[in-house]
């Protein structure tokens, strides 16, 4: 099979975002994780199951999070479409309260309404965060995203986070966090704990395959009494097979880790957003990044500013991003761009480079 494109490239700045390792390197990581574990003294189950590793992950999430109790989940879209049928059920009320850029709505084939008999009534504006004003009415629940992808990774400030917690619990809302990338929110908030952020939230989802660069899984936290029923659905719609153990225990191995690297990988966002603003028909936004997250916006088709993409990735061996999303107008692009351990590794000036080459053939 040929190489494609985007692997033949010295510098690839697309998903994955971490320094890639193969199939059998991640395996050979994880086996020497293991081993440490075993050695340092930490007990791991002598066969294979998921039990262990599973409660040794949930605790430490609920710890880090603050909540009573988390469960692990093998996707977000299953961990969220439950927390939204259990919140539902609870208020006797199917209606969700969804951002117009929310993965519920946009990625997930509209399972929440599909499988989980919930309906959706959209809120907000695509390139702002959700304020305390958007949320009224008495629904089921009411979701927000830290941070916004779509909307180029932003947050609402601390003040607004707090009296969006405010007017859900005035109302008798539950309230649920679209945490995917929560781990990439505490600088932004002055340092805060994540346990912080979370606190006033009925339920978060968190992922480990984002930002953690881990194999997959999520988790889900929230009150013991939540988690107990959300066990139930996982349950019941067979989230948790005998042979997920890898993402598991990839998850414990790689979370301390993206952690601490995650300041370092806001402050790179934050140098190549500014090292490129000077460019003409680019516009980033946020034009300071809120995390490690930004997009950049193209007043072009999708079509166009993926033919100069991969130029770009011809001449030059970089390949400047896998995603060009055009939901918001079929002329206009954003091109989303995520700083893991491999921008962190390329110089300002490289990317300065390839993005003004990139310009000139939007332009041309």
């Amino acid at each position: 099979m040929p190489m494609s494109l985007k692997a033949s490239c010295s510098i690839n700045l697309g998903f994955p975002y971490h320094q890639h390792k193969t199939p059998a390197q991640s395996l050979s990581c994880l086996s020497s994780f293991l081993n440490e574990q075993k050695e340092n003294g930490t007990e791991i189950d002598a066969e294979l199951g998921n039990d262990h590793g599973a409660r040794l992950l949930e605790d430490k999430m609920a710890k880090l999070l603050g909540t009573e109790a988390a469960l692990w989940f093998p996707t977000g879209v299953l961990a969220q479409g439950i927390a939204a049928r259990i919140h539902g059920q609870q208020m006797n009320n199917d209606q969700l309260l969804l951002h117009p850029s929310s993965h519920l709505l946009l990625h997930e084939e509209h399972g929440y309404g599909h499988a989980h008999g919930c309906s959706a009534k959209v809120i907000g504006k695509w390139r702002e965060p959700l304020t305390s004003d958007d949320i009224s009415g008495d629904p089921g629940c009411a979701f927000v995203e830290l941070p916004q992808r779509h909307s180029g990774g932003k947050l609402p400030n601390w003040s607004e986070l707090q009296k969006i917690k405010n007017r859900c619990k005035t109302l008798g809302i539950p309230l649920h966090m679209d945490g995917a990338r929560l781990w990439s929110c505490r600088p932004f908030y002055d340092n805060r704990s994540y346990a912080d952020i979370v606190a006033g939230f009925d339920s978060v989802y968190v992922s480990f395959y984002k930002d953690i660069g881990a194999m997959g899984g999520a988790v889900l936290a929230g009150s013991q009494e939540f988690i107990d029923e959300a066990q139930k659905w996982r349950t019941r719609l067979g989230g948790f097979s005998v042979g997920s153990w890898p993402l598991i225990y990839d998850a414990l191995h790689l979370i301390d880790k993206r952690i601490k690297q995650m300041p370092a990988f806001i402050e790179k966002a934050k140098g190549i957003a500014g090292a490129i603003k000077h460019i003409s028909d680019l516009r980033v936004d946020p034009v300071i990044p809120h995390t490690n997250l930004f997009h950049i916006l193209l007043e072009t088709s999708f079509d166009k500013a993926t033919y100069a993409r991969n130029r770009i990735a011809t001449e030059q061996g970089i390949w400047l991003s896998d995603r060009f999303w055009n939901y918001e107008s079929p002329n206009r692009c954003a091109m989303e761009f995520v700083v893991g351990e491999k921008a962190l590794a390329m110089t300002n000036q490289t990317f300065v480079n390839a993005m003004q080459q990139f310009a000139n053939l939007l332009r041309s």
